[in-house]
């Protein structure tokens, strides 16, 4: 499937929150403002970007430069019915050709095997295991781009 990849831009901000709750399930209750503020402000300064079927937007991935100049990557989501096709795969390799020469690193929970075979496959690999994080719930895996 193959979709269109855009800089994410602050009017997606709202579209991109919607995208993150009915992803990832959250069971505390966020602050929308809080949320959509972070979300903005990745849309102006960071390294983020929307994917575009249809001219409505099915997934984006969130990302920013770290103090040392690498790009961790805060979300990569996509609309449940577009999951599996390829959509992740073409965010995460539009972000590593417009970055080749940034460690790129991330997290998921250890409980996230689909997660966690789609980023081995991607090149990442596993850098850190930490403890159980709030929001994943799980031991949460460090992975950082070979």
């Amino acid at each position: 499937m193959k979709v269109l990849i855009r800089q994410m831009e602050v009017k997606d901000a709202h579209r991109c929150f919607d995208l993150e709750m009915s992803c990832f399930g959250y069971k505390v209750r966020f602050d929308k403002d809080i949320l959509y503020s972070r979300l903005s402000g990745l849309a102006e300064h960071g390294v983020s970007f929307v994917a575009i079927y249809k001219k409505e937007i099915i997934g984006h991935i969130s990302s920013f430069y770290t103090r040392t100049g690498d790009i961790y990557v805060d979300f990569l989501c996509i609309q449940k019915k577009y999951q599996r096709k390829g959509v992740g795969k073409q965010l995460l390799s539009h972000l590593q050709s417009e970055n080749p020469r940034s460690n790129i690193w991330l997290r998921t929970g250890s409980n996230n095997q689909i997660a966690i075979k789609f980023y081995l496959s991607m090149n990442y690999q596993i850098h850190e295991v930490k403890g159980t994080e709030w929001l994943y719930r799980d031991i949460v895996m460090v992975l950082k781009r070979k």
